[in-house]
């Protein structure tokens, strides 16, 4: 699966962006105007924790998540900010009927060319035999067809391992290259204090106890629950003593190890 990233303020934002993306996954691109794509098996277990660092750095992003690439960025066009609409291969059809061809990355002059034959959604286009398709557009009639039709064979490159790929890695915050991509934040292990509800109450500092004054928000995540190797981690956004914003703190269910993001 893909997704696609829409990333408001897009001059500004999308490097930034596409390097959070690489803490993740090590398969990404920066496309034009604010557009970032990624392979969703990397990051779709971390996504609620993906949007809450983009809202800290009050970056607003459309995510599209669909079976190929340009599906995903249909999808990503469709979905309301900062909640991701997913696409499954059954739903692809039906999603794309009534979607506009404004979407195909065609030539100018086949764009000006759609609209005069009154072709306004991948559907009609869809429906035409690709035949001629290819006689009124040439070599992009093909394209367009196939895009209509959810076929899209476009592969994401491979940029260099993500921080995330796995736990040593995770808890390291290794780089081959250090200056190519610097993280906002890696997680850190802590030490923590919990209450009678297994909730933190206070974080331990050199022995010292700084305590959480409230809990935000509580979610649960399964990494890679595709897998045999599964694994469950529940996260914490908490209001610690004197803090001016939230922390995210991170409970491995299957290790009982605790970090902070």
């Amino acid at each position: 699966m893909f997704a696609c990233l829409l990333v408001d303020n897009c001059d500004e934002f999308s490097i930034q962006v596409g390097e959070l993306l690489a803490f993740y996954s090590s398969k990404w691109e920066l496309g034009d105007g604010g557009v970032i794509y990624t392979d969703f098996d990397s990051i779709g277990d971390r996504i609620k924790v993906l949007i809450y660092e983009l809202e800290l750095r009050e970056i607003q992003v459309r995510i599209g998540v669909a079976p190929t690439r340009f599906t995903s960025f249909v999808a990503a066009h469709a979905a309301a900010l900062e909640t991701p609409l997913f696409i499954s291969p059954a739903q692809l059809e039906a999603f794309l009927v009534d979607q506009s061809v404004s979407y195909l990355p065609i030539s100018g002059e086949n764009r000006e060319r759609l609209e005069m034959l009154g072709l306004r959604t991948l559907g009609q286009v869809a429906r035409i035999d690709v035949r001629e398709l290819v006689n009124q557009f040439g070599r992009e009639g093909q394209f367009m067809s196939e895009l209509a039709r959810g076929i899209d064979s476009t592969p994401l490159p491979s940029q260099r391992p993500s921080i995330g790929a796995d736990r040593a890695a995770w808890q390291l915050g290794v780089w081959d290259d250090p200056e190519h991509v610097k993280p906002h934040r890696r997680p850190v292990p802590i030490a923590v204090i919990l209450d009678d509800r297994g909730y933190p109450q206070a974080r331990l500092i050199d022995g010292m106890e700084l305590f959480i004054t409230d809990i935000v928000d509580l979610w649960t995540i399964e990494n890679q629950w595709w897998t045999e190797q599964k694994t469950s981690c529940e996260y914490f956004e908490v209001v610690e003593l004197g803090a001016e914003s939230t922390s995210i703190l991170c409970h491995d269910l299957d290790h009982g190890e605790w970090y902070m993001h």
